[in-house]
């Protein structure tokens, strides 16, 4: 038996298009301004090929279902909400967004935290 409530339905649709609209916008900044130069072409190409990945694998999973897993998929949904919640608070501002909004102790921080040592001083530079 499958719960057909298109309200719900409607709903879930709405509010997954805007996270993906959200996402497919902010990622690709926070790679440009994080990423180092020789890299940020590679690395918004995986993240296009990632999210293409994504889309591709739910659809082979939803022609999979039997109808008892159709009912409880719901439970599923949750548990990755909460993981990307949780992995969405564990990543830093951006450097180049503290330096210009006047934290750069924060962004040296940062800096710090997600770089070698030797790339760091090249990035401050960059910021300055």
């Amino acid at each position: 038996m499958y719960l057909i409530e298109y309200g719900l339905i409607y709903l879930g649709r709405f509010i997954v298009g805007l996270a993906v609209g959200v996402t497919s916008m902010n990622v690709p900044i926070y790679i440009s301004e994080v990423v180092p130069n020789d890299l940020r072409g590679r690395f918004v190409a995986w993240y296009t090929f990632m999210v293409v990945l994504g889309q591709f694998t739910a659809n082979v999973v939803c022609l999979l279902m039997t109808e008892q897993i159709v009912t409880i998929y719901w439970i599923g949904e949750f548990f990755v909400f909460v993981q990307i919640v949780g992995i969405c608070m564990l990543v830093p501002e951006s450097p180049r967004w503290l330096a210009k909004n006047g934290q750069q102790e924060e962004a040296n921080a940062v800096l710090d935290k997600i770089y070698k040592r030797e790339f760091v001083q090249i990035y401050k530079r960059s910021l300055q």
